[in-house]
């Protein structure tokens, strides 16, 4: 006996709805869902999204026939069924069921729904709503909560929000961005890298360019402290891995944050030597103070490194993939 297409009264978006969709347990470890089923109107599914519009009209895969009750059949997977109710009480008009306030975790499932089913005009009043009281990302560093709001921005079109996220990436990464099989990240994931790998070799080429030159010695620095400073710097790189042999392209293990601090750690003690050993230096109880001091020539590299850095920019990646407006 075949089993009935049956769902939760709870999940009757609308009681003459002619589409049933079944939600199937996801692949995804993070998303963490139940099965669920659901009664739909196709006409607002259709209203609401090109992708509906093309599934219940043309018969996508997705979307098959069935007898009794239902027009149509949809099958989604790896959604998150609170996330996709959130979405389908937008779309069939019950704003009363619908929290002014969503956490991060929850605001990036709705978004992965919204991505895939073209649902973007549709919540866009909710979605200004939520993100107003998501924290600024001023106060975040690189880890999960950090890839869930990036993933927002992508979806969403966050333009600057998504140039600012970018750039704290590009600074405190130390590898390829975990992307989480999601289509929008995996789209970045190879742009972001390249220019993580960009900035880090200008840092570490940047650095090089100092040590080298210190084999040459200009007034009012003397051959000594030339010297003095050359064996600082080379010791000092040696020992984070940055020299004799420096690191190469991936360059796996390194960001431009952890050099910048560990290069600027570098420095020489403020007393060392006789007096008079190394040409500008004063003079206290017998030792000297050395004038020449490499912090004041390390910071300012990563300082224009740092200010110069810019985070991705939206529109070179999402602006013919996302589409906001969908045609019903």
């Amino acid at each position: 006996m075949t089993t009935p297409l049956t769902f939760d009264t709870s999940d009757d978006f609308d009681a003459a709805g002619d589409t049933l969709l079944i939600l199937s347990h996801p692949q995804t470890t993070w998303a963490n869902v139940n099965l669920g089923r659901m009664r739909l109107s196709s006409r607002h599914l259709i209203l609401a999204s090109d992708y509906f519009h093309s599934a219940l009209t043309k018969g996508f895969a997705e979307s098959v026939s069935a007898s009794g009750d239902f027009a149509h059949v949809v099958r989604a997977e790896n959604m998150n069924p609170e996330a996709f109710r959130l979405v389908m009480s937008i779309v069939h008009g019950q704003s009363h069921q619908v929290p002014r306030k969503i956490s991060l975790d929850l605001l990036a499932k709705v978004a992965v729904v919204v991505d895939y089913y073209k649902l973007h005009k549709a919540v866009d009043f909710f979605f200004q709503v939520w993100v107003e009281q998501i924290e600024s990302p001023a106060t975040w560093q690189y880890g999960a909560d950090f890839l869930l709001r990036l993933l927002v921005s992508c979806i969403f079109q966050e333009k600057e929000m998504f140039q600012k996220l970018t750039r704290v990436y590009l600074l405190h990464s130390r590898g390829p961005i975990h992307h989480l099989d999601l289509p929008p990240l995996a789209l970045i994931r190879d742009a972001l890298e390249k220019a993580r790998q960009d900035l880090v070799s200008k840092a570490i080429g940047q650095v090089h360019a100092l040590l080298r030159s210190f084999y040459k010695h200009e007034p009012p620095c003397s051959f000594n402290c030339a010297a003095f400073q050359l064996g600082l710097l080379a010791k000092g790189l040696h020992e984070l891995g940055l020299h004799d042999p420096p690191p190469q392209v991936p360059f796996d293990g390194f960001s431009f944050d952890a050099i910048q601090s560990g290069v600027e750690r570098i420095h020489a003690p403020r007393y060392t030597g006789e007096l008079g050993l190394v040409q500008g230096s004063v003079s206290f109880n017998g030792r000297h103070r050395h004038e020449c001091d490499l912090t004041n020539k390390i910071k300012p590299i990563f300082q224009h490194l740092r200010d110069s850095t810019q985070g991705l920019s939206w529109d070179a990646h999402f602006r013919e993939t996302i589409k906001r407006q969908p045609t019903a």
